[in-house]
């Protein structure tokens, strides 16, 4: 299977389960900057936990691969080189999972991630962007908060590393607005 084939699990891994292609959002910083995604060009190729961390395999256009793993906290899947030669080398503590295993894995850990951020007080600054009103720092990772004007849609959606790693419906109370 290639490309094409792979885009209904790119649709739900990577963007929060829920809406249009991983990683195609651009979460845009304070003015107009886009930060780009950290998702290479190319599709998902296997799919392993390792201490029910998703990881991926990444196939890319030019044929060599790529080892994406979910960051702790944000929900982003980011490249991660020290689990390449695990992957290459049929480590025993990944377990290899099927497509709908691993979107339940990708869902579930997204969840607990999205748990304990809304009981953080993250302090969100304001941008000039009305598309990405608000942006704040976890753990490292740049958290962007983008408006979804199409409803039903949820009338937010947090965004880490340029994909959409949650959805929300209400502001968490613990959330400061700068």
């Amino acid at each position: 299977m290639r490309g094409a084939a792979y885009q209904p699990v790119l649709a739900h891994v990577l963007r929060g389960m829920s809406r249009g292609l991983p990683g195609a959002a651009s979460a845009r910083q304070a003015g107009a900057m886009s930060a780009p995604s950290s998702l290479p060009e190319g599709a998902p190729e296997r799919f392993f936990t390792l201490a029910d961390r998703p990881v991926m395999q990444w196939r890319l256009p030019d044929g060599g691969r790529a080892v994406l793993a979910m960051h702790p906290s944000s929900g982003a899947f980011l490249p991660s080189y020290s689990l390449f030669t695990r992957l290459r080398e049929g480590a025993v503590d990944l377990d290899e999972l099927d497509r709908p295993a691993f979107l339940e894995a990708v869902r579930s850990w997204r969840a607990r991630a999205a748990a304990a951020r809304h009981a953080l007080p993250i302090q969100w600054q304001p941008t000039t962007d009305v598309e990405y009103p608000y942006r704040a720092e976890q753990d490292g990772q740049e958290l962007v908060i983008r408006a979804n004007f199409h409803l039903p849609e949820p009338p937010w959606s947090v965004l880490a590393a340029g994909q959409v790693v949650e959805e929300l419906w209400e502001w968490p109370a613990a959330w400061i607005k700068a």
